[in-house]
């Protein structure tokens, strides 16, 4: 009896279950995988802030502009080849050459000035004057850091199809600018430090090794500087964007972006080098055509790591002006 009774339980089970005739189990389609998938994210962004948001007395400190939809979630994982930067990037500056050429070598020349001038006044026959000369050129590159900052934002305003002038430049002067200066001070210790023996050396022996420790010294630089730029090559981007974001904080959100993102930064750096050893055969001439090529190569690979190039950011409209009222 009790075998029959499991029977019948198990029978009326079975129909519960059974589906009809030429309908199949019903499956999870890949579909509906992507669309938890997709849930799943969306709630991860609005319960955990992708970057930290710091309030103060003065409201509301800063937010970072990622713009991303959760409902097309997928685009976050597709990154843009160095190619098709490039093409973005020719297609930016078509027409548009004159300015960015223009503030490439005004910045050139103000670096050379005041590198001539500096060495010229200081004498190189004493050692304090050697180290004043070096302490005032590491200076010079700080002034020019500053420039070059401004020859950013006039590369993200090229891409963003606003209004660029040569006056950028000096943008970052007005910005304050010891949030730029702090960000390539820690930049530029970090370089030097490391290869100052060798610095120092190149300075205590005769002539062909002092020449040996000097293009030491200027490739351990030169190293360090592409590994830092891996790291926090965005930072000076960041901080044109958020005028209230610190200096630190930048380094550290920088940090966070170059994520899965450092090979293709290296290998867009070296993609250029072919065309920098062409501009040799022509006297250097064609590097004023190749900086704001790299220069706006690299604003767009800022803007695609943020998201901006397919979720460009919302123009600010002008604030509407009170109008007469007409009583006629």
């Amino acid at each position: 009896m009790e075998q029959a009774g499991r029977k019948g339980k198990l029978q009326s089970q079975k129909m519960l279950c059974s589906q009809p005739e030429g309908q199949q189990p019903q499956q999870y389609q890949a579909a509906d995988i992507n669309a938890l998938f997709l849930l799943w994210v969306s709630v991860l962004l609005h319960v955990f802030p992708a970057f930290p948001v710091r309030n103060d007395n003065r409201k509301l400190y800063y937010r970072f502009h990622i713009h991303v939809n959760i409902f097309q979630i997928g685009d976050i994982f597709m990154r843009r080849s160095s190619s098709d930067l490039k093409a973005l990037s020719r297609e930016a500056l078509n027409g548009q050459w004159g300015l960015p050429v223009a503030a490439y070598l005004l910045i050139f020349i103000c670096s050379i000035i005041l590198t001539l001038v500096i060495t010229a006044l200081l004498s190189p026959y004493s050692v304090l004057s050697i180290v004043t000369c070096q302490i005032m050129i590491y200076i010079v590159n700080l002034f020019v850091s500053l420039l070059q900052a401004g020859n950013m934002k006039m590369h993200l305003n090229i891409n963003r199809k606003e209004a660029f002038e040569l006056k950028d430049l000096i943008l970052p002067f007005t910005m304050q600018p010891d949030r730029f200066l702090t960000v390539n001070l820690i930049l530029l210790l970090a370089e030097v430090l490391p290869s100052l023996p060798l610095t120092v050396l190149s300075y205590r022996t005769e002539t062909m090794e002092s020449l040996f420790f000097s293009l030491a010294a200027s490739l351990v630089q030169s190293l360090i500087g592409l590994i830092l730029s891996l790291f926090f090559g965005l930072s000076n981007y960041l901080l044109l964007d958020n005028p209230e974001m610190g200096a630190i904080e930048s380094l550290k959100i920088s940090f966070r972006l170059m994520r899965g993102n450092k090979g293709r930064y290296f290998y867009i750096t070296l993609s250029f080098i072919p065309l920098t050893i062409a501009c040799v055969f022509t006297c250097y001439i064609g590097l004023l055509w190749l900086e704001p090529y790299i220069a706006n190569t690299m604003a767009h690979f800022y803007m695609d790591v943020t998201g901006e190039i397919d979720n460009p950011r919302p123009k600010e409209e002008p604030p509407m002006q009170e109008q007469p009222f007409n009583y006629m």
